[in-house]
């Protein structure tokens, strides 16, 4: 399927050991040409899984040679997760490192 795992075994227990509920954080990246999963999430509250999608914008801003961080997203659509209803899996798009590449959580 094209999907590759960035960081086999990263698997975050936001429940305690008593999660129902795996969820997985996906990259797609330039508009779906690389699918990446970048960690597992047991919980049973998808907002604790969202907030661990969030720390990721940092991260990935930092990846682009000449990006200048979080300064050089662009195109931004929902990278601070305020428009993601309660309850509801997080979903972010930005260009990245002045237009360098793009990626959707």
């Amino acid at each position: 399927l094209g999907v590759t795992c960035r960081m086999p075994g990263a698997i975050h227990d936001f429940s305690g050991g008593k999660g129902r509920r795996l969820w997985e954080i996906n990259l797609l990246w330039n508009g779906g040409s690389r699918d990446e999963i970048d960690c597992l999430c047991w919980s049973n509250d998808v907002g604790a899984v969202n907030q661990q999608a969030l720390k990721l914008w940092p991260r990935l801003a930092a990846r682009m040679p000449c990006g200048d961080g979080m300064s050089g997203l662009g195109c931004k659509d929902n990278v601070d997760g305020s428009r993601t209803r309660t309850g509801m899996p997080y979903n972010g798009f930005a260009t990245l490192g002045y237009g360098q590449a793009s990626v959707m959580i």
